[in-house]
C-alpha cells in the first residue's frame, strides 16, 4: 500500500506538469506562466486585448525606458488581462497575432464574426459550402476518338494488354509524336490510347482538349465541331510512311484511315472542380437548366439525387453533404436523414419501465423457485421425521440365531 502511495505521489506532479502549455511550469498546485505572453489554468491562452473591434496581441518595447510594456488600447468596458512590467534592455520590437484561425475556408475574422466568401461559404465560421455555386465560365473537356495505322511495327498479342512492356513502349512514343501532330488542335492537352488492333497496328486513341467558354451550353456543339475539324485536318497531314528510313527505329510511321473519327464527346466536370477546389470537388456536379450550367450539391433541392432531411437541414462541409437534425437536445433520430424522431424523455421512461419489468420478472422467478425449494425442503423434513417415528415404534429386536 505504501508503495502505491509513493507511486501516485510522484506520478501526479508528472502528469500535471504535462498539462502546462506554452512553456508553463507546474509548481505542485498550479501552472506558472510567462505572464507577458500567456495566461489561464494551463497557460493555454495568449494575452489579448481588443483594438478597433479586432482581437489582437500587441507587445512593444522601448530602449529608452529599458522596459517591456503592453499598450492597452481598448474601449471602455472591455476587459483585458493585466501583466507586469519587466525591466530589460533591448531594441524596439513589435508583433501582432490575430484569431483568423477561427474562420475556415479563407474567412476573415472581424472582431465579432467571420466574413466569408459569400459565393462559396457561409456559417458562423465559414464552415459550410453553398448548396449551389454560380458559374460564369465553363471549363469544357472535349474528347475526340480517332484511329491511325502504324506501319513500321509488328502486331503482337501482347498489344491487347495496354499494361504490357511492348504496349507501354509504343504508347510512350505515340504520345510524343502525337503532341506534334495535334499541337494545332484548340485547347489540346493530351492523347490516350484506348486499344490496339491487328492490321499492322491500328491504334484507336482519344484526343483530349480543354477550352473555356461563356456559361452557355448551346455553343458547346459548335466548339466540338471546330475541334473535330482540327483533328481531321491534322490526320490528313499525318502521312509519314515515306519519311521512315529505318523501319526498326524509334519513330513510328503513321497512315490515316478512312472514317478515322470514331466519336466525340464533352464533359463539364472540370468546371465544378475548378470552382469548388480539389478539396470539395467530389461534392459538386454540373446541373443544366435552360442552357445555363450550375454547380450543385446533393443539398440542392429540385434535383433527382437531392438529400431529403425530414426533420432537419442539409449542409455541405468537409465531410460532404449531410443532414443536421432539429432539436437534438430533445430528440433522437433512427437514421442519418432525421427520420423517426424519438423524444429522449419518453425513451428514458420506456427504458426505465422496461428495466423495471425485467427486474420484476426476475424477482417473480426467484420467488417461485425459492417457494418450490422451501416446499421441497419441508416435504423432505416431514418424511425424515416420519421415518424416525416408525423406527421408534418398532423398538429394538434381539438377534435370532438358527439352531
Amino acid at each position: 500500500m505504501k508503495t502505491w502511495a509513493l507511486f501516485l505521489f510522484f506520478l501526479v506532479p508528472c502528469v500535471e506538469a504535462e498539462l502546462c502549455y506554452n512553456g508553463g511550469t507546474f509548481d505542485g498546485t498550479k501552472c506558472i506562466c510567462d505572464e507577458d505572453l500567456y495566461y489561464g489554468p494551463q497557460c493555454e491562452f495568449l494575452v489579448q486585448e481588443t483594438l478597433n473591434g479586432t482581437v489582437t496581441t500587441s507587445i512593444t518595447s522601448s530602449a529608452l525606458s529599458g522596459e517591456i510594456s503592453t499598450s492597452p488600447t481598448h474601449p471602455a468596458g472591455t476587459r483585458t488581462t493585466p501583466h507586469p512590467t519587466i525591466p530589460i534592455s533591448t531594441t524596439s520590437t513589435a508583433f501582432t497575432t490575430t484569431t483568423s484561425q477561427l474562420c475556415y475556408n479563407g474567412g476573415i475574422f472581424e472582431g465579432t464574426k467571420c466574413i466569408c466568401d459569400k459565393d462559396l461559404y457561409y456559417g458562423p465560421k465559414c464552415e459550410f459550402l453553398q448548396d449551389e455555386i454560380s458559374v460564369t465560365e465553363l471549363s469544357v473537356t472535349i474528347t475526340v476518338e480517332a484511329r491511325v495505322r502504324v506501319t513500321n511495327r509488328e502486331f503482337k498479342k501482347s498489344l491487347e494488354d495496354l499494361n504490357s512492356s511492348y504496349s507501354r513502349e509504343i504508347h510512350a512514343q505515340f504520345k510524343k509524336q502525337m503532341k506534334v501532330v495535334y499541337g494545332g488542335v484548340p485547347g489540346y492537352r493530351d492523347v490516350e490510347i484506348l486499344r490496339m488492333r491487328n492490321g499492322s497496328i491500328i491504334v484507336e486513341h482519344k484526343i483530349i482538349s480543354q477550352v473555356l467558354i461563356w456559361n452557355n451550353e448551346e455553343i458547346i456543339p459548335h466548339i466540338m465541331e471546330i475541334i473535330t475539324e482540327a483533328v481531321i485536318h491534322a490526320l490528313k497531314n499525318i502521312h509519314t510512311e515515306g519519311e521512315c528510313i529505318e523501319p526498326s527505329g524509334p519513330e513510328l510511321c503513321f497512315v490515316s484511315l478512312p472514317n478515322s473519327i470514331l466519336n466525340a464527346n464533352y464533359s463539364l466536370n472540370d468546371t465544378c472542380k475548378n470552382i469548388s477546389g480539389v478539396k470539395y470537388a467530389e461534392y459538386y456536379y454540373p446541373h443544366i437548366t435552360n442552357g445555363t450550367v450550375r454547380c450543385v450539391s446533393r443539398c440542392f433541392s429540385g434535383i433527382q439525387d437531392s438529400i431529403n432531411c425530414f426533420n432537419g437541414v442539409c449542409r455541405v462541409s468537409e465531410i460532404g453533404p449531410h443532414c443536421i437534425c432539429d432539436n437534438l437536445d430533445m430528440f433522437w433520430y433512427l437514421n442519418n436523414y432525421c427520420q423517426f424522431p424519438i423524444q429522449k424523455i419518453v425513451l428514458g421512461l420506456s427504458l426505465a419501465l422496461a428495466v423495471f419489468f425485467v427486474i420484476s420478472i426476475i424477482l417473480v422467478i426467484c420467488l417461485i423457485e425459492a417457494k418450490h425449494k422451501s416446499k421441497a425442503k419441508r416435504k423432505k423434513s416431514r418424511k425424515s421425521w416420519s421415518d424416525n417415528a416408525d423406527c421408534d415404534k418398532m423398538g429394538q429386536r434381539n438377534p435370532v440365531f438358527p439352531e
